[in-house]
């Protein structure tokens, strides 16, 4: 019955575009209909998409981690989400959110995720998403401020010349570049308050790294954002502490969840590298 129960969870997961691959070995639900929830429109007029590749590095562990992330920009919105589930919301969408759950977990394993943060904006703030297994939580932030310097050195990124600028946002300090040539108040995860859109950021730590690799025109005819019913919304002091509990203590967590591991050496601390230190 607790594994029926946590198929059932990932299952839930898959159809909010949150889970890892699943598969399912039962033919009764690989052939029965997904039901998906209706997406949420954040925006119907679209103006840019920017691919960046995102590294981030735990100095703890010695380790580095590599997305890719797309950022959808429209007249009142913005929405940054990894581009694996960018592709599989796009695949949805396009077959008019009816398929089976086999046809679901295939896509599945044809645009794999590597991180489950989501950021949107609108206006000033933002509303930052993460989630393990069956627990997701969103908190709403109207206070990230930079207080950028300007600066008069260039630099060439993704073939627009971009201007410099120096800033800090909780106990991290930031150089990051801009186009003016895009004069689009915007950029990766919370980046915004200059005249052009953010092309690349850095971490004076070196810790963190967004880099663009691709501005195009939108391909998507509206920015949707998957509605995920196991959401709940909290503080963002209650949301950085959960990350962090999920990151020293990942398999209690798992297990009290119900998922049992088979022996060998596993790790309790996962990869910890947050972007804000208070």
């Amino acid at each position: 019955m607790k594994n029926l129960l946590i198929t059932l969870v990932l299952l839930s997961l898959a159809l909010t575009g949150q889970a890892q691959r699943i598969i399912l070995k039962d033919d009764a639900f690989n052939n029965a209909k997904a039901n998906f929830s209706p997406p949420i429109i954040l925006d119907k007029r679209p103006v840019l998409e920017c691919i960046y590749n995102f590294t981030e590095i735990d100095k703890e562990l010695d380790e580095s981690r590599n997305h890719v992330l797309i950022l959808q920009v429209g007249q009142n919105a913005s929405y940054q989400i990894d581009f694996g589930k960018y592709m599989r919301d796009s695949v949805y969408h396009a077959k008019h959110y009816d398929m089976t759950f086999k046809e679901v977990t295939d896509i599945f394993g044809s645009y794999r995720t590597s991180t489950h943060q989501t950021i949107r904006r609108k206006g000033n703030t933002y509303w930052e998403r993460d989630g393990f297994m069956a627990n997701y939580f969103e908190y709403e932030d109207s206070t990230a401020d930079f207080n950028w310097k300007l600066y008069d050195d260039t630099l060439t990124v993704c073939s627009y010349p971009c201007k410099k600028a120096v800033g800090t946002l909780r106990g991290r300090t930031w150089t990051v570049w801009y186009t003016e040539q895009i004069p689009i108040d915007a950029g990766p995860w919370k980046f915004h308050g200059l005249p052009g859109l953010v092309l690349k950021a850095t971490g004076a730590d070196g810790l963190h790294d967004f880099e663009a690799t691709t501005v195009r025109k939108p391909h998507a005819e509206e920015i949707r954002m998957s509605k995920n019913t196991l959401l709940s919304h909290v503080t963002r002091q209650e949301f950085r502490d959960w990350m962090y509990q999920v990151a020293i203590d990942r398999i209690k967590m798992a297990e009290g969840m119900g998922v049992k591991f088979d022996g060998g050496s596993q790790r309790t601390r996962d990869f910890y590298s947050p972007l804000e230190l208070e």
